[in-house]
């Protein structure tokens, strides 16, 4: 095998390279968009787990998703609201069966129940209601050019969820 020169002797790398795997650069995800569903779906099922295992899921009514720039902008086309919807139901990109996600983010909208963290077997979900036409707002015209999400909870009670 020939070695390039500018690599040097075999296994050697130039200061400030690193190896990267096909793996780094292409993500897992669902379509029709991946670059609008991994991110949302993986920072959906973070927060969701973040109240989870921080004890605050009890405390929480309600959820809204706020998503800008291109998400909001293609939110539904790109598949961004499906994306946060499973996310927030403890689904992961790599993990979420493809051919499962159209019924349920379907029974989510039906039910008007979201089992945050985690499905409605899960001992460690908590059911809430959540309207995802409504509690899902796509900001279309932000001003904004890149991506951002923002991921609000609502406590049941006065008592404020941080």
């Amino acid at each position: 095998m020939t070695v390039p020169a500018e690599l040097g002797a075999a296994g050697a790398k130039p200061d400030g390279t690193m190896a990267i795997s096909v793996f780094d650069l292409f993500k897992i995800g669902i379509g029709p968009s991946s670059s609008h569903t991994v991110g949302p779906m993986r920072a959906a099922a973070m927060f969701a787990r973040s109240l989870v295992s921080d004890g605050l899921a009890d405390r929480v009514a309600a959820i809204r998703v706020e998503l800008f720039g291109s998400l909001g902008a293609t939110g539904h086309g790109h598949g961004s609201v499906a994306a946060a919807v499973l996310g927030l139901l403890g689904e992961d990109p790599e993990t979420v069966d493809p051919s499962a996600t159209t019924s349920i983010v379907d029974r989510v909208r039906q039910t008007g129940k979201l089992a945050l963290g985690g499905s409605a077997n899960s001992a460690v979900a908590r059911e809430i209601d959540f309207d995802v036409d409504n509690d899902i707002v796509l900001h279309r015209r932000s001003g904004c050019h890149f991506i951002r999400m923002r991921w609000c909870s609502a406590p049941r009670t006065r008592a404020a969820v941080s």
